[in-house]
């Protein structure tokens, strides 16, 4: 993967408008290790729940067996860090979001 699977310093800003230039800087260079190393999404993701004041790791799964990591930040409609395991992408949105766009691809979950 590259850098170019992870969001711009500015959507993460935009996503987190509580933190710093430095955090933002620090969250996105989480998710690159994320994006580089299947066994960096936990550490990169409790980076990431530290600096956004998160509640923890959590994670979902389609009926397919997709599996979805995401900082638990206690609304799934509040922007948050996420890494698809399928795609090896991360993304920062609301995880309610991103399962109904899974959804409207004909995903399903248990």
């Amino acid at each position: 993967m590259t850098a170019g699977a992870v969001p711009s310093i500015k959507t993460i800003a935009s996503a987190f408008p509580k933190i710093g230039p430095e955090e933002v800087k620090v969250i996105r260079e989480a998710l690159i290790d994320a994006t580089d190393n299947d066994r960096m999404v936990h550490q990169s993701l409790r980076t990431v729940d530290t600096l956004i004041d998160g509640h923890g790791i959590e994670s979902f799964a389609s009926t397919d067996g997709d599996r979805v990591y995401y900082v638990n930040m206690g609304d799934p409609y509040v922007p948050t860090a996420l890494f698809d395991e399928r795609t090896g992408l991360t993304k920062v949105c609301g995880w309610g979001d991103y399962v109904e766009s899974w959804e409207k691809r004909g995903r399903r979950f248990p």
